[in-house]
């Protein structure tokens, strides 16, 4: 849905006034102008109003849940689209055939090597790290589309225009997703502990504010440009889009309401929970949600008016149920198309989310059940990154066909085939064989695929770095069982769990007091303190150092309580209420009572 990536290449440029007069056109529409504000413009505030109703009526973890299951019914239409469309698929053959088979190899291959092993299926996730990084390039590509549709009408020089809205959206958008406080830290930690991948630095308080302050002052300078700009066209009459600036107002509003904390968000919840005491408090999780429902709904929206229009034109779709579907349309057909989106994405995701516990599948120890949850993962992987995949190259605007099939070839239209790089995309045909496409493919897909593969598997050889926790409770244990492996393991137990305490502090900085991060944190404390303890056990030095890690795991899981997010048990993953955290600290304090006087 993006313009040519040489449209967009570069902002500095000479601006030159036509000298011709310039008829100013009415405002298109992608749907209808009421469609429009309803299903493309106004969407992140229904979706917001959705995702504080369904958290007021249902809970935090049926928001998440009812996103899941939508946003994987999201990938359906982009399929639809290219069966149905005759031409599409003739000019993409091998591309569009071939594409999924190397993500959906390498997916079981990784879920093979886990069934296997014995492994939990849940490392599987360390391959969603690819569409997690990938997945807000995918966003902003998309709202960067519509800018560029409403902005057809535009005469100014398309690659000034196409700059500063590819400008104004892009840094905002990366500002944003730097102030939401999560979204990177969280990326680089998971980085850290999945796959054993550090980048010096990035989780470090210091360094993430800078890039937030540059970030900002990046953005701002870049808004006065484009006010500067909108001057300059109203000045030589070139038409200035206020459904793209709407457009932008509304997305990123929300998106700042629901990323980024602030007292407005914190007021809302404030109001509500007068009514509604139980309701949970904001967070990421939620704003990802409300976002990723704006997109998901934009989506379905555009697809669904390209297969009205595709199916209209004289032998441009596929002849049987496509055309007769789309062609007759009606609110039956509508609702037929949502219900069948919604089938696809519930079946690949197992259903909605936490909520009917599609865990249990990931705990059986049955060899069938797991292959069929790791199939069901490896499907879902594919079809997530082949959505983002085919996006990128069947919905250029530059396309004639796009064009067509969105109804923006008019007399007045700025987007013509003499202005455009490229007419069609049969201009250059390179469908190439099967074997130059997979080989193309290869180095497109595999090179991201490997990079997360090998070093998961790279870092499950080292244990104590893979899970310090796990590596520290194995070696407490062995003090009894075994003392000469105990006296093996102590020190490369106390070094793991000293740096992922290190990297727990940054995140609880970054993140303004984590809940789960300070659970985190208690733990590893109150286990440094007993190997401290058991690999001197008549040192009274030793007595008082592991008395003062006690004391740190108590403080930091009376933090935890007052603290937003969820807390749970670092062993058994099991969520912590207040009742158990406040057991656990009793349990500690008696520890400590045992230790006075030693020291």
């Amino acid at each position: 849905m993006h313009e040519e990536s040489g449209v967009t290449r570069g902002l500095g440029m000479t601006i030159a006034a036509r000298s011709e007069p310039i008829d100013t056109p009415r405002q298109n529409w992608i749907l209808t102008a009421g469609g429009d504000w309803f299903w493309i413009i106004g969407t992140p505030i229904l979706a917001l109003v959705w995702a504080l109703l369904t958290l007021v009526l249902l809970g935090p973890v049926w928001v998440i849940s009812i996103f899941v299951v939508l946003n994987a019914s999201h990938h359906l239409p982009t399929f639809l689209r290219i069966y149905g469309d005759k031409d599409l698929f003739e000019r993409f053959r091998w591309s569009l055939v071939l594409g999924p088979v190397l993500p959906f190899c390498f997916a079981m291959v990784v879920v093979a090597f886990l069934v296997s092993s014995g492994r939990s299926l849940n490392d599987f996730l360390v391959l969603t790290l690819i569409t997690t990084i990938w997945d807000p390039w995918h966003f902003l590509m998309q709202h960067y589309g519509f800018m560029r549709i409403y902005d057809r009408h535009n005469h100014a020089p398309r690659r000034i225009a196409a700059r500063m809205d590819l400008a104004l959206c892009g840094s905002w958008f990366v500002y944003l997703m730097l102030a939401a406080l999560e979204w990177l830290p969280n990326l680089m930690y998971e980085l850290v502990n999945q796959c054993g991948i550090w980048l010096p630095g990035l989780i470090d308080i210091s360094l993430f504010g800078l890039l937030h302050d540059i970030f900002l002052v990046v953005a701002l300078a870049v808004t006065f440009g484009y006010l500067y700009y909108l001057t300059w066209c109203r000045r030589h009459g070139y038409f200035i889009s206020h459904a793209k600036l709407a457009l932008m107002l509304v997305t990123f509003g929300v998106m700042y309401l629901t990323y980024v904390p602030n007292g407005m968000m914190e007021g809302i919840i404030h109001s509500l929970r007068r009514w509604y005491p139980g309701i949970s408090e904001w967070g990421f999780a939620m704003g990802f949600a409300t976002i990723g429902m704006v997109h998901v709904t934009q989506y379905l929206a555009i697809v669904w008016k390209y297969n009205r229009s595709l199916a209209r034109r004289p032998g441009a779709a596929r002849s049987g149920w496509f055309l007769r579907s789309f062609t007759h349309g009606g609110l039956a057909v509508i609702l037929l198309y949502v219900v069948f989106c919604l089938f696809y994405g519930f079946l690949i995701t197992w259903g909605p989310g936490d909520v009917l516990h599609p865990d249990w599948l990931m705990n059986q120890d049955a060899v069938a059940v797991k292959w069929m949850a790791g199939t069901l993962a490896a499907v879902m992987f594919t079809s997530t990154i082949m959505h983002y995949y085919y996006d990128g190259f069947i919905w250029k605007i530059r396309h004639r066909e796009n064009r067509q099939n969105l109804e923006m070839e008019d007399a007045s239209s700025a987007i013509t085939q003499s202005q455009a790089r490229s007419g069609s995309w049969w201009d250059n045909d390179k469908r190439g064989s099967p074997r130059h496409t997979l080989l193309r493919q290869a180095v497109y897909f595999l090179p991201p695929i490997l990079f997360v593969v090998v070093s998961y598997f790279l870092a499950i050889q080292d244990e104590v770095s893979r899970d310090p926790l796990t590596y520290a409770r194995e070696t407490i244990i062995a003090y009894e069982e075994d003392p000469a492996r105990f006296q093996d393991r102590v020190e490369p137990a106390l070094g793991g769990l000293d740096r992922q305490m290190q990297i727990e502090l940054q995140m609880v900085e970054l993140r303004k007091e984590d809940a789960d991060h300070l659970v985190k944190l208690a733990f590893m404390h109150n286990f440094y303190g007993r190997l401290v303890v058991r690999r001197d056990p008549d040192n009274p030095a030793a007595i008082k150092a592991c008395y003062q890690h006690y004391q740190q795991s108590v403080q930091f899981l009376e933090r935890a309580i007052t603290s937003p997010g969820d807390r749970y048990h670092p062993e058994t993953e099991e969520p912590l209420d207040e009742d158990q955290v406040h057991a656990i600290q009793s349990f500690w304090r008696n520890q400590m009572r045992g230790m006075e006087g030693q020291f």
